[in-house]
């Protein structure tokens, strides 16, 4: 479910997830490992995730050749991004400086420079950016019942993650039927419970059946 970029770091082919909910960059520590590549180090930075906070090594100097063009990235955060094909996370620092509109179906990608699209007269759906975070967050009704502020995150393959509260305080758990499951955030994995909420409206669309997942009971998050 995540929007994948081909990218080639020091001659080998791999792949770039493009993740707005992301306020930094990042390389695959699998990847590094895999090819025994080392790049200079930088500072270190506070990775906060879902389910909690760790300090995490900078890299600079990566030579990266994206969209047929040849960067160089610095203060690349080292995170386990899965599997060594994935080489990098594109966050804020990337999404910043272009408009990009993407076609989730069709699985295709358009990038406008920043000024040349009047977004303004184009927007279908109330959209901030959090003071706190600085991550996109939108606007959207939720069964009919609550309207809530989400992040917009790319880099979420599932379908909605909310606070518990939101879901107990509405009784949906025991309405609609939860499980269990495991999903791993930025640092740590968590335990959480899945169900699915009837409708869910965002912007002039109504989507039905929608997956939605809250931390289990007792389970501490950052969101």
């Amino acid at each position: 479910g995540h929007i994948n970029l081909p990218v080639t770091i020091k001659g080998v082919e791999g792949r770039a997830i493009l993740d707005s909910g992301a306020q930094l960059n990042a390389i695959n520590l699998s990847f590094i490992n895999r090819h025994g590549f080392e790049f200079p180090k930088g500072g270190k930075v506070n990775v906060e995730g879902i389910y909690g906070t760790e300090t995490r090594r900078l890299f600079n100097n990566v030579q990266a050749k994206l969209f047929n063009t040849d960067l160089e990235l610095d203060n690349l955060a080292g995170l386990r991004l899965g599997h060594h094909e994935v080489q990098l996370l594109l966050g804020a620092g990337l999404l910043e400086k272009f408009i990009f509109q993407i076609d989730y179906p069709n699985s295709r990608l358009r990038l406008f420079e920043r000024g040349s699209v009047d977004l303004a007269k184009l927007e279908n759906i109330q959209m901030q950016i959090d003071r706190g975070s600085g991550q996109p967050i939108v606007r959207v009704d939720l069964n009919g019942q609550k309207d809530a502020w989400l992040i917009l995150d790319t880099g979420n393959n599932g379908g909605l993650f909310l606070k518990r509260t939101l879901a107990t305080d509405s009784n949906w758990l025991e309405l609609y039927g939860s499980q269990s499951s495991l999903i791993a955030g930025a640092n740590n994995i968590g335990v959480v419970d899945d169900f699915r909420l009837p409708e869910v409206k965002f912007g002039p669309f109504t989507i039905e059946n929608v997956q939605v997942s809250v931390p289990a009971d007792g389970q501490t998050e950052s969101v």
